[in-house]
């Protein structure tokens, strides 16, 4: 006994002591990590869209919304570096000076240009104007306050939420080949590369995605980030609808698979129709309906029992039974004992579940119809300004205390890799479009890239942020490898208008100031341009290049310097009114253990990214402290825009990549140089210079966008007031689309961020509205519209696909928006359809 006593207590004590020794090492972590999310969602009207250069695709309407996502990882007494992801089109260099600026003035030294990334998805469906230089604000009628605010706003805010969730935590890494997201839509320039390098790769474009896990020690995973290049042009060049594209959709599916995974109830638990779907779990789900529905079969059958014919039923419709059982049940027993007693006749007496489903089909139905009627639509009402806000799904679900799953998809060297897998083909004959330079019958206007979905470009979007999104669940569900060691960083401003660069062959040759060739004006089969110019144009056009005398004539030395590009823009000596291109980019490196970051101002090709990653991959593991086990990924499009970098092979072949390549043919060799500079500093612990700082040009802006002057209505409509209601008493299904139309008013006048222009509401019981969908759901789809430029009368119209997991019940459609007065002030108002039915 006394042995036994004495074993329990040296039990007890060896497991507290195994229980004290497990939790050191589970949070004695190498790493704090935080991560943040926010909404950066632009102006939905008047706004040019940024990235096709179309100054006839105008912002008129929300797909879904935009977002920065953020990670923070720091060493407890070390150094930290901030990494931004953005739904944009690419970082901005006074985006990022103006961000800096706000983390400086908020936490000193902590946060600088050096440790901060903030990197753009490429998504062409984003609001524009947010630039500092004339060429890329062109088409946006200058500088647009409203898109560069929002914008830095959401940035700053990400980052300091980051910063407050910082916690102890583990990184793991994971990569894998996802082969159907990319195709090369520049093949001839491809193969203008050395035979024996193209040889070392099996594709011509990038298929490996590289990802991080972040796992908190309490709370467990927090959330990934990963890096996959292809561009954000599912969404074509004539869409007018604010979206992030098909890596914006792939962080929305993967952040709703991750929270409806860790609730405790998981309305929509499959993938059905390609897409998760998420509801707000305060929703009843199916289940908790059915006695609803099976008590409302009962009383169904039990009104309309006298007058069954049916011979399969005839045995069972006797009234000395049934007359008495209904009369009962129905006034005195609970709906849950009926439910009951009906599902034991289907299960146990009938065996006929075909019977009972059509009662409980017509039964339930026929309940919600009616109930669905007592809920016609309003007249417009006032609505606070945080109305949206409230009403948000997302907003509904978050838990107290633990940081929201934030997942980013990554750009990486996308330049010449198009998501429009199917190939390029031309409109008019349907046949593949010319090789070399991508034209039909001459014309580059005719030839379209395809994506999967076609001809639909939504669809096209679905599916390719689908399959980024389920790849980095495989490798998010498969990491396994712990990220460990230091964490540091570089970063230099490298004035690439005249640098100097060593070749391997120790000739010494120069970059130029920017400039774009004659096949920049040519599109691309993503987003074709216009008039005769075509890719593959090495020697450019008499006419324009009289035009092009007319706006800057280039010298002989830049004509050399740019040779084989013929010049159309020599933008990097245009200065009036203020510079229309950059000249001093930033280049930085990221160490977090294992894993490397190098930011990139551009859009590198997937050979010219091979090169950069293998050049610095080959410093770093020449050092003991990495050894070969090595993750280097390309982060494009940070901290400042720059369009493209080819390699000098596909220079020459002077596609659209190449054109767009400004500093010259050496622009990559300058890249490669620089970025081992860093590479050496960051394995010997020395600092670098700093280089020359990139002008902030905020007070020189100019700007052209008129703005709104006055939102009205006809005489006796109220804001939010329906003009076109969903049919009367009518009942929909999976799969349909229904529309509703408001009197709103210009949706510049409250950008609504954090809150959503569109929500579709749930009945709960018979008189509670729950939120199920918003601006940020895929199905859901905000346009706006004015019968013409100049009127103050303008109408919303609210689309929703509805999904084929939905939880069947009764619905209505909600719209938010605000309205501006003569004399300025902004007013909110609400306004709702009447219910409907989903069966």
């Amino acid at each position: 006994m006394e042995f036994s006593t004495t074993m329990r207590v040296w039990t007890l004590f060896l497991l507290l002591l195994l229980l004290l020794k497990s939790d050191i090492v589970h949070s004695a972590s190498d790493y704090l990590i935080g991560l943040g999310s926010y909404d950066i969602t632009g102006p939905a009207a008047d706004v040019n869209m940024m990235g096709y250069a179309n100054a006839d695709q105008i912002a008129s309407g929300l797909h879904f919304r935009l977002r920065a996502r953020a990670f923070i990882v720091a060493q407890s007494k070390g150094n930290r570096v901030v990494f931004v992801n953005l739904d944009a089109c690419m970082a901005s260099q006074l985006v990022t000076i103006k961000v800096i600026e706000r983390l400086k003035a908020r936490y000193g030294d902590l946060y600088t240009e050096k440790n901060v990334a903030i990197s753009g998805i490429h998504t062409h469906a984003g609001p524009g104007g947010y630039l500092q230089y004339v060429v890329y604000i062109v088409t946006s009628l200058g500088f647009v306050r409203q898109s560069f605010d929002v914008i830095v706003d959401g940035i700053e805010k990400t980052i300091v939420q980051a910063h407050e969730n910082l916690r102890p935590g583990s990184i793991f890494v994971n990569k894998g080949d996802l082969l159907d997201a990319g195709v090369n839509r520049s093949p001839s320039a491809y193969l203008n590369n050395p035979a024996a390098e193209r040889s070392k790769y099996k594709y011509n474009v990038d298929k490996e995605m590289t990802l991080l896990k972040f796992v908190d020690d309490e709370w467990g995973p927090l959330g990934s980030f990963n890096w996959f290049a292809t561009h954000g042009t599912s969404m074509s060049r004539t869409n007018s609808l604010i979206s992030g594209d098909n890596k914006g959709a792939a962080a929305r599916f993967m952040e709703d698979w991750f929270e409806r995974k860790g609730s405790v109830r998981m309305d929509s638990v499959g993938f059905d129709d390609g897409i998760p779907r998420r509801i707000s779990n305060i929703i009843p789900s199916l289940h908790d309906n059915q006695f609803v529905g099976l008590y409302a079969m009962w009383v169904h059958f039990c009104s309309m029992f006298f007058s069954m014919q049916s011979k399969s039923l005839k045995w069972w419709s006797d009234q000395r039974i049934f007359s008495p059982l209904c009369g009962f049940s129905t006034l005195l027993l609970m709906p849950r004992m009926i439910a009951g007693l009906v599902l034991f006749v289907c299960e146990h007496i009938l065996f006929d579940s075909q019977v009972c489903h059509l009662f409980w089909q017509h039964g339930r139905d026929h309940e919600l119809l009616e109930l669905a009627a007592s809920f016609q639509s309003p007249p417009g009402k006032p609505a606070t300004k945080t109305s949206s806000v409230a009403r948000r799904v997302r907003g509904v679900l978050r838990q107290v205390d633990k940081p929201r799953f934030v997942s980013a998809f990554c750009q990486s060297n996308c330049g010449d890799v198009s998501p429009n897998v199917l190939g390029a083909f031309c409109t008019d004959t349907g046949l593949p479009c010319d090789f070399n330079h991508s034209t039909c019958g001459g014309k580059n206007e005719l030839c379209y890239g395809r994506g999967p979905g076609y001809p639909d470009e939504f669809e096209s979007t679905r599916i390719i942020g689908e399959r980024q999104f389920r790849k980095a669940v495989e490798l998010f569900n498969g990491a396994s490898e712990q990220i460990k060691g230091k964490v540091d960083f570089r970063h230099a401003f490298i004035d690439f208008s005249q640098l100097e660069v060593n070749l391997s062959n120790s000739e010494v040759v120069k970059t130029c100031p920017a400039a774009m060739g004659f096949a920049f004006a040519a599109g691309t089969t993503d987003g074709p341009g216009a008039f005769d110019f075509k890719q593959g144009d090495d020697q450019g056009n008499p006419f324009w290049k009289l035009v092009r005398n007319v706006i800057k004539t280039p010298g002989k030395e830049q004509i050399d310097c740019q040779h084989p590009k013929p010049v159309l823009l020599d933008t990097g000596e245009m200065k009036l009114p203020y510079d229309w291109a950059p000249s001093i980019l930033p280049i930085q490196i990221f160490r977090v253990g294992q894993f490397v970051i190098l930011s990139v101002p551009g859009e590198f090709t997937t050979m010219a990214g091979r090169r950069l990653r293998d050049a610095v991959k080959t410093v770093l593991s020449g050092n003991k402290d990495f050894g070969s086990n090595i993750h280097v990924v390309i982060a494009g499009l940070t901290n400042t825009y720059s369009q493209y970098v080819t390699t000098y092979e596909e220079y020459e072949v002077q596609r659209y990549e190449g054109a767009s390549t400004l500093y010259g043919p050496h622009t990559l060799s300058a890249y490669i140089q620089e970025f081992k500079k860093l590479a050496h500093a960051l394995i010997s612990g020395q600092p670098v210079e700093p280089g020359p700082q990139p002008p902030d040009l905020l007070n020189k802006q100019i700007s052209l966008l008129t703005p709104v002057v006055v939102d009205g209505t006809p005489i006796g409509v109220k804001f939010g007031d329906c003009d076109s209601d969903v049919p009367k008493n009518s009942t929909f299904k999976r799969g349909d689309m229904v529309t509703v139309t408001f009197w709103s008013a210009c949706p510049r006048n409250d950008l609504m961020t954090e809150g959503t222009f569109s929500l579709v509401e749930f009945l709960q019981g018979r008189d509670t509205w729950v939120p199920a969908y918003d601006d940020d759901d895929f199905c859901l789809r905000f346009k706006w519209s004015r019968p013409f430029k100049l009127s103050s009368h303008s109408k919303a119209t609210i689309e929703w696909r509805i999904p084929q997991d939905v939880t069947p019940g009764v619905y209505r459609i909600k719209h938010f928006g605000a309205a501006k007065s003569l004399l300025g002030s902004i007013r909110h108002f609400t306004g709702s359809s009447s219910a409907f039915v989903v069966a």
